[in-house]
């Protein structure tokens, strides 16, 4: 398949938006982690607040760079190995952590912290090979 430059170009915008978003989920989700710790530690409920915050900061770029992903790869209609980034916790476990807030919903909500930023990490790397490939076919 011959792809025109614009397309390339395209594409290679959408891949730098994606990576913008998903350094910036990164950046939340080492933040949340922090709040985290402190949270595991005796913390009381701002500290919950300030945590659920920052994870739904990241989840609001992860989506961001979600979509950024999908329109590039509907552009080339190409498979990758790129796979949904890991969301963070919603639903019961978000509720539990913010009505019980206590030692095993926290231990729970970090552990889902830390998957979801090797996810993003993982992500980021295969977007930059993804761009490398991009550029080296202008």
């Amino acid at each position: 398949m011959d792809f025109n430059t614009f397309d390339i170009k395209s594409a290679m915008e959408n891949c730098d938006k994606a990576l913008f978003y998903l350094h910036s989920a990164l950046n939340e989700l080492n933040r949340a982690f922090g709040w985290g710790v402190a949270d595991i530690l005796g913390g009381a409920i701002f500290i919950t607040l300030a945590k659920r915050k920052k994870m739904e900061n990241a989840n609001k770029d992860l989506l961001l760079a979600k979509n950024n992903i999908n329109r590039m790869l509907r552009q080339f209609k190409s498979p990758t190995s790129i796979t949904n980034v890991e969301f963070l916790p919603g639903g019961f476990l978000s509720t539990t952590d913010m009505i019980f807030d206590n030692f095993i919903s926290d231990v729970m909500v970090q552990e889902k912290i830390k998957n979801a930023q090797a996810s993003v990490k993982e992500t980021i790397v295969k977007l930059e090979k993804i761009r490398e490939k991009l550029v080296a076919s202008l």
